[in-house]
């Protein structure tokens, strides 16, 4: 079984391969990350990112990042399933 912080590296990290890590790292200013409290044995992953500056509005969730990333860690096995992608508007 893997630790929180492991399962939340991979998920990461994961998420970043899923958007071009090449385009995470060019707009890391403009990213965050995080993940929700583990349930039924899967951490749920997630970086959203924008090619322009981060607004206010990004943190108080009014206006939705451009490109997304969610991923599932399952936290026994460490497999990992993408849920979600979206590259733009």
């Amino acid at each position: 079984m893997l630790s929180i912080e492991s399962a939340k590296k991979i998920g990461i990290d994961r998420c970043i391969d899923a958007l071009g890590r090449d385009f995470c790292i060019r707009h890391q200013s403009n990213a965050l990350s995080g993940f929700e409290e583990p349930h039924n044995n899967i951490l749920r992953c997630f970086v959203t990112i924008d090619d322009e500056e981060i607004q206010e509005a990004h943190y108080v969730g009014g206006e939705p990042m451009k490109y997304k990333a969610i991923v599932d860690v399952d936290i026994e096995t460490g497999e990992t399933t993408l849920i979600e992608i979206h590259k733009g508007t």
